[in-house]
């Protein structure tokens, strides 16, 4: 079976699953591409969101056929992952109706990057119903355990590819990295980064899109106005020594810091306690924010000496365990 992705732009979503690529899959992240710019130009302001608002411009779907009449596979050995924008327009676009009819045969999965109740319509103001979709996909997958409860879903982590790296040399080191949009959580990285600072630790603390009236100078924060790119985030994952992950209210699923650090065998500070669940938990690697105040000095201990970190089961956040997950439900259903 063939893999295409319909999946976001950014290169954290390419990188994610550029192992699938390299396998001989595709990833898809616009609508419609054209190297023709006056038809690429057409193709936007027919599909502009804001425009939609006020006037409802039909035959949208006419650029998704563009796009994937490109796709090189033949119609029944497919399979489309499908997130963002694609599941964002499915309620005014039909994406899943599309590809049925263009690819019969084809399977259909929805992997869920995001909280449920945080995806928001295009073109809609219906919002998104979970159960309504289960009939269009032969799969829906969520990263988070409590969403995959909540909805009957089939649970699997985020995925994360292992990229090589060049000019690794040139990017800082730091004893604990972080690297987030604000979404209201920096107070609490301020109250880190000063227990870790406080004792001895190398704070290397990057936070983008906070209000200016937020931002409370402590040595080790960065307040940065746009995104730093994923490679250079990479790299400067790979010169640091651990990683703090924080997640969003409500949300039990693992992040990308998770699955960084057990690719590139860092150690991990984390304030989702549900990861003493996870098949990888290793309590030597492993510090939950909540425990930081009795277990500092081990954690300090940890980052000071340097010794190589290795998880068990860290394959499970890699793009083709997902795959191999999803051929065996593909094998159950046709028994």
């Amino acid at each position: 079976m063939k893999y295409v992705i319909l999946g976001k732009d950014g290169d954290l979503y390419r990188f994610s699953f550029q192992e699938i690529v390299n396998n001989g899959g595709v990833y898809i992240s616009d609508f419609f591409k054209s190297k023709n710019k006056f038809v690429s130009f057409i193709a936007k302001i027919h599909l502009s969101n804001k425009i939609s608002k006020y006037i409802n411009i039909p035959f949208k779907s006419f650029w998704l056929r563009k796009t994937f009449s490109k796709i090189p596979y033949d119609k029944d050995e497919l399979c489309f992952i499908i997130f963002g924008d694609w599941i964002r327009i499915e309620n005014s676009i039909y994406v899943t109706s599309i590809l049925r009819k263009m690819f019969p045969g084809c399977k259909l999965v929805w992997f869920l990057l995001d909280l449920v109740k945080t995806i928001k319509p295009m073109y809609s103001t219906e919002p998104i119903d979970v159960f309504k979709f289960k009939s269009r996909f032969d799969l829906i997958v969520s990263y988070d355990r409590r969403d995959v409860e909540k909805y009957g879903l089939l649970y699997h982590p985020t995925v994360l590819s292992k990229i090589p790296l060049t000019g690794v040399e040139n990017s800082p080191s730091y004893d604990v990295f972080f690297l987030a949009a604000y979404k209201g959580r920096l107070d609490k990285l301020i109250k880190i980064c000063k227990i870790l600072s406080g004792n001895g630790l190398k704070c290397g603390f990057f936070v983008y899109k906070v209000p200016k009236n937020r931002r409370v100078q402590v040595d080790g924060i960065c307040y940065i106005d746009n995104p730093i790119s994923y490679k250079d985030n990479i790299r400067m994952v790979s010169k640091s020594k651990c990683l703090l992950e924080l997640i969003q209210t409500d949300s039990v699923g693992y992040t990308y810091r998770t699955s960084e650090a057990l690719l590139y065998s860092k150690i991990l500070i984390t304030d989702n306690n549900a990861i003493k669940t996870a098949p990888f938990y290793d309590a030597q690697n492993i510090f939950l924010v909540d425990e930081l105040d009795d277990k500092l000095l081990q954690l300090k201990d940890c980052i000071l000496k340097g010794d190589e970190v290795v998880y068990n089961n860290a394959e499970i956040v890699k793009p083709m365990h997902f795959i191999s997950v999803l051929n065996e439900q593909f094998l159950k259903s046709k028994r």
